[in-house]
């Protein structure tokens, strides 16, 4: 469904999957390892690094699912955070999938 490089570890590559969740891998795509816990949702429809805040030696990376959801990891993926208060927008109730 969705791809995304970090431009400071060559190789690495986050993508997201409509059944199989979030995969990582380090050598361009050859082979890919399941992301780390704390992706509530195996729909993952878009994933980004961000170009400048970086934590533990990693660009930040996010992964947006469905059901609507954000997951931020400062870790390399290894590890995620939701961030519940996407849900608290006022236009929450004209979402829908596929848009």
């Amino acid at each position: 469904m969705c791809l995304a490089a970090d431009p400071t570890h060559p190789g690495r590559l986050y993508g997201g999957t409509f059944d199989d969740g979030l995969w990582i891998s380090d050598d361009s795509g050859k082979t890919r390892e399941p992301a780390g816990k704390g992706i509530a949702h195996n729909w993952v429809m878009s994933v980004a690094v961000s170009p400048t805040e970086e934590r533990n030696g990693y660009l930040v990376v996010w992964a947006g699912t469905e059901p609507s959801g954000l997951f931020r990891s400062g870790d390399g993926g290894q590890t995620w955070t939701a961030c519940p208060r996407l849900l608290d927008l006022p236009s929450r109730s004209s979402w829908s999938f596929p848009p």
